[in-house]
């Protein structure tokens, strides 16, 4: 009983940790800011560039962590065409 209780702690523990490593809703968050910004003039054009670039690659990444998580291969359907 012990064991199966401590399993189930481990499993769980496991679960919410990938969760949140392959979440990629603040980064989609982040995104809809630094469009809010450019849009209110509170950055430059080419500064929204620069931190979108970021977001994308980290946005990337995520999804490349969630695809070895589930063993997925090929392409990613999510993902971005190269911006610039």
């Amino acid at each position: 009983m012990l064991f199966s209780g401590l399993t189930w702690v481990l499993r769980t523990l496991q679960r919410v940790a990938e969760d949140q490593w392959t979440d990629d809703a603040p980064l989609k968050e982040a995104l809809l800011v630094l469009q809010n910004q450019l849009d209110s003039g509170e950055i430059t054009e080419a500064e929204y560039r620069r931190q979108e670039a970021e977001i994308v690659a980290a946005l990337r990444e995520v999804r490349a962590r969630r695809a070895r998580l589930h063993g997925e291969s090929g392409a990613d359907p999510y993902s971005f065409p190269p911006s610039g």
